[in-house]
C-alpha cells in the first residue's frame, strides 16, 4: 500500500482528568443497563432492475484502481488491505472539529474527510435527541498500531496452546493488514466519564441510539454477533464503519453485514432504492475483474464510485431532482 498522506506516529494515549466526586456517581449509570431510545428504522423501496445496459449522458470510465478504493471496500480476515490502495486523504478530528460533541482519546485521532464529516453530522444529532458523552477510543490506525494491539490481545492467552491462543486474539483483534480502522473508515464509540473508560457500551442508551440512527448518516454497527461466522470478528457493539448513503441504510433494513451485502449487489447487478422522502438511488454493481477498464453510460452526474476488493465497482448514482450524493 501506498505511504498514507498523512503519517501518524502512533495513537495517543487518551488523558482524562477525574472531576471530583460526582464523576464517580456518573460512572454508575453508565456501566448499567439503561432505557433504550426510539430507534428509527428505514423503510426503502428496493426493487431489482434488469435493464443492466449503459445508457445515458454522464460517461464513466472505469478502471482497475477503482476495485481497490472507495467506502464500501472489504476488508476482513480473508481479504486483506490492497496494495493498490490510493493515498487517502485523512481529517484530523481534533484539529478539524474544535466544537464537536464527543470527545477524543487522543490528538492524532483521524478519519477520511467524507466519514469525519458525517460521524460529526451524527453526533450533532445524538445531542439533539439528548444523547450525549461519547467517545471516540479508536479511529484510524497505523500497520504498526494495529500489530502492538495484537500483541497485546495475545499476553492475554499466554496458558494457552500457541494456535489457541491466537485463534481467541483474532476472533477479538484483527490482524494487521486486515482491520478497517486501517482504511480510515472505521471508529470504536464507547462512552466517557472524566477518569473512567465504560467497558458496558452495548447497554447505554448512547449505543442504542446510535445503533438505530448511524445508518442516516452512513454509518453501521460492523460486527453483530449473529454475523460472527461471516465477518470472522466476535461481536462488538462500539465498532463502526462508513459505507455511506444509501448503502447504510439497505443494510440495516435488510440486515446484512457489508460481506452480505456486496454478494447482493454482486447478484442483482441492478438494483434501485427510493427512500422515506422519495430520492431514488441506483446502484450497479460492474464485475470488471482483468479487464483494465471498461466504460459506462448513466443519466446522472451525481454519481460515487467504489471497489469491493473483489474485482468489481460499485457505482452508485442519484436521480437529478435529489440533491448531491456524496463522493464513495
Amino acid at each position: 500500500m501506498k505511504n498514507i498522506r498523512k503519517k501518524i506516529a502512533g495513537l495517543t494515549a487518551a488523558v482524562v482528568a477525574v472531576v471530583g466526586v460526582a464523576a464517580f456517581s456518573a460512572w454508575a449509570c453508565f456501566v448499567q443497563p439503561e432505557e433504550m431510545p426510539a430507534q428509527a428504522v428505514p423503510a426503502y423501496q428496493i426493487i431489482t432492475e434488469k435493464d443492466t445496459s449503459s445508457k445515458g449522458d454522464t460517461t464513466i470510465v472505469i478502471n482497475q484502481k477503482d476495485i481497490y478504493n472507495g467506502n464500501l471496500l472489504l476488508v476482513n480476515p480473508w481479504n486483506a488491505i490492497p496494495e493498490e490502495l490510493e493515498d487517502i486523504s485523512l481529517c484530523n478530528l481534533y484539529e478539524q472539529y474544535p466544537d464537536r460533541n464527543y470527545q477524543l482519546a487522543g490528538t492524532n485521532m483521524m478519519l477520511q474527510e467524507e466519514a469525519a464529516r458525517q460521524a460529526n453530522l451524527m453526533f450533532d444529532a445524538a445531542k439533539e435527541a439528548g444523547q450525549e458523552n461519547y467517545l471516540l477510543r479508536a479511529c484510524y490506525r497505523t500497520q504498526d498500531d494495529q500489530e502492538e494491539i495484537l500483541e497485546d490481545e495475545l499476553e492475554k492467552y499466554q496458558s494457552l496452546p500457541e494456535d489457541q491462543a491466537e485463534n481467541k486474539a483474532l476472533s477479538k483483534v484483527a490482524k494487521p493488514g486486515t482491520s478497517e480502522h486501517q482504511l480510515g473508515l472505521a471508529m470504536d464509540v464507547n462512552v466517557y466519564v472524566p477518569g473512567q473508560w465504560s467497558k458496558a457500551f452495548g447497554d447505554t442508551a448512547q449505543c442504542g441510539w446510535l445503533t438505530g440512527h448511524s445508518w442516516q448518516y452512513g454509518w453501521v454497527v460492523r460486527y453483530d454477533e449473529d454475523k460472527s461466522d461471516i465477518t470472522g470478528i466476535t461481536n462488538e457493539p462500539w465498532h463502526f464503519r462508513y459505507v455511506g448513503v444509501p448503502h447504510a441504510a439497505i443494510m440495516v433494513q435488510k440486515d446484512l453485514c457489508l460481506e452480505e451485502y456486496l454478494e447482493l449487489l454482486r447478484q442483482q447487478k441492478h438494483i434501485k432504492v427510493t427512500d422515506e422522502q422519495g430520492e431514488t438511488y441506483h446502484i450497479r454493481y460492474v464485475q470488471l475483474g482483468s479487464q483494465p477498464s471498461m466504460t459506462l453510460r448513466i443519466p446522472s452526474s451525481q454519481y460515487a464510485i467504489s471497489g469491493d476488493n473483489l474485482g468489481g465497482v460499485i457505482v452508485t448514482w442519484k436521480d437529478e431532482t435529489s440533491p448531491q450524493v456524496s463522493q464513495s
